[in-house]
């Protein structure tokens, strides 16, 4: 168990810290995906300590606004044209930035960091800037663009965070780059009645062996790989269930294997790995993936793939099993590994527990970046 002293607040200053989260995409109306989910768990936990005030700006309204502005947070909405031209949103993102209290910009995603850092050079106040990569999508020539501008403009930022070591590599300005890993709030581990009630309401039964998916439901996150792996245990008394939507629904539906359902975007995260008995990240890239921080809070056992830093967070044969991406045969031989022993099981999914609340609970991260900002905003200043 993690020792309480570890998160004592030291004596707030005067006047919280006022913190500006830009993000340059939303998950949608309906759905908050990682990065979106990482940000708002780090906003709750920098408001809880007392000593930051946290705000949201965005650049369309999605569900992360939503939830923010209900829980009390101030939330600005820039116009949803500037998306694909960040700059245009400058005079919107300067009032937004306007008041008594300069406020530390922390940017996440290419977009807000490339508009925090035109914000700077065009003068507008600011504490401190930093920015966060989450990870890299380099499926289309405009994205991979975008990628390289942000990674070489890095150096009007004041740092560059990555949850990944590896990716510091990929920077032009190495000295800029920090690595702080995400975290997750903490949270109870499931009893046996919760567990069985979170069984009965995604339709599993109570002696049925399930391995579970939470994510973006397409090839880069290792649907298919997922799929294929359910082709080959469809008479091993294995069940798999993927939570999200994606581009390879239609394949999982035509492929129509009886072990095999999707589930659609996922409310309670919290309830839905407590019904399973095993986590599989099939990734075939990945920083360090938060609805796999969250799967070791639930204390279960993770059949992950070697990429991001991921080998960093589970450690094979110790929080959970490893392969390659795209190692189908492995995630098979995994699988039905964990399905014959359910000593095994325990034993991962305890140290899954033990390593979460060691190395990944969110006051951790919130520390980190609260140091990062004070540090920043005094070399600025």
């Amino acid at each position: 168990m993690v020792s309480l002293k570890v998160f004592c607040r030291r004596t707030p200053d005067p006047a919280p810290m006022r913190v500006m989260h830009v993000l340059d995409a939303m998950g949608g109306e309906d759905a908050l995906w990682g990065k979106e989910r990482a940000v708002q768990a780090l906003m709750r936990a920098q408001r809880e300590s007392g000593e930051i005030v946290p705000e949201l700006t965005c650049f369309m309204p999605g569900r992360l606004a939503r939830e923010a502005r209900a829980e009390g947070f101030r939330v600005v909405c820039l116009e949803d044209r500037h998306r694909k031209l960040p700059w245009r949103a400058l005079p919107a993102f300067a009032c937004a930035l306007s008041g008594e209290v300069a406020a530390v910009v922390h940017t996440h995603g290419y977009k807000a960091n490339v508009l925090g850092r035109l914000a700077r050079l065009s003068g507008v106040r600011m504490r401190a800037l930093i920015a966060t990569c989450h990870g890299w999508d380099e499926k289309t020539r405009q994205v991979r663009w975008y990628n390289r501008i942000d990674r070489r403009s890095s150096f009007l930022s004041d740092a560059v965070t990555v949850p990944d070591a590896a990716m510091a590599g990929a920077f032009t300005h190495a000295d800029r780059i920090r690595h702080i890993a995400n975290g997750a709030a903490p949270h109870p581990l499931a009893t046996p009645e919760e567990r069985l009630r979170a069984r009965e309401r995604f339709g599993f039964g109570e002696n049925d062996f399930v391995v579970g998916f939470l994510g973006r439901v397409d090839e880069p996150k290792g649907a298919l790989d997922v799929l294929a792996a359910a082709g080959r245990t469809r008479d091993a008394g294995v069940r798999w269930v993927l939570g999200g939507t994606g581009g390879a629904e239609t394949n999982i539906r035509l492929a129509g294997f009886e072990n095999v359902r999707l589930l659609g975007f996922i409310d309670d995260t919290e309830a839905y790995l407590s019904a399973l008995d095993a986590y599989v990240q099939a990734s075939h890239r990945e920083g360090l993936s938060l609805a796999l921080l969250e799967a070791m809070r639930a204390g279960l056992p993770s059949l992950a793939t070697r990429v991001g830093s991921t080998e960093f967070a589970v450690r094979h044969d110790h929080e959970g099993l490893l392969f390659a991406p795209g190692a189908v045969d492995d995630l098979v031989a995994h699988a039905l590994s964990l399905k014959d022993s359910p000593t095994l099981r325990r034993r991962l999914g305890d140290n899954a527990r033990s390593r979460f609340e060691f190395a990944f609970d969110i006051r951790y991260q919130h520390r980190a970046f609260l140091d990062l900002y004070a540090r920043s905003g005094a070399s600025s200043g």
